[in-house]
């Protein structure tokens, strides 16, 4: 687990600051272990009306399935 993470994530926890993960209500210790497993994760801070930050998701960078340089819209036609 990230230990740094989730000390973090759990503040914002105990403040009311809503947490996702990959788009689904998570807590800071789900986080923390999800992040450490894998790296390519992306904030998201949402904000109310006031400015103030409300929640914070956690999506998952996923990599291109372009391995070999072509856009998939765009290879030849047979």
């Amino acid at each position: 687990m990230n230990v740094a993470l989730y000390r973090e994530l759990q503040k914002y926890q105990e403040e009311g600051i809503r947490l996702w993960l990959n788009g689904r209500p998570s807590t800071s210790y789900q986080i923390a272990n999800r992040v450490r497993e894998e790296e390519n994760y992306m904030r998201d801070y949402q904000m109310d009306c006031q400015n103030q930050i409300c929640g914070i998701g956690f999506d998952r960078i996923r990599k291109d399935k372009k391995q070999n340089g072509e856009v998939p819209l765009m290879r030849k036609l047979k």
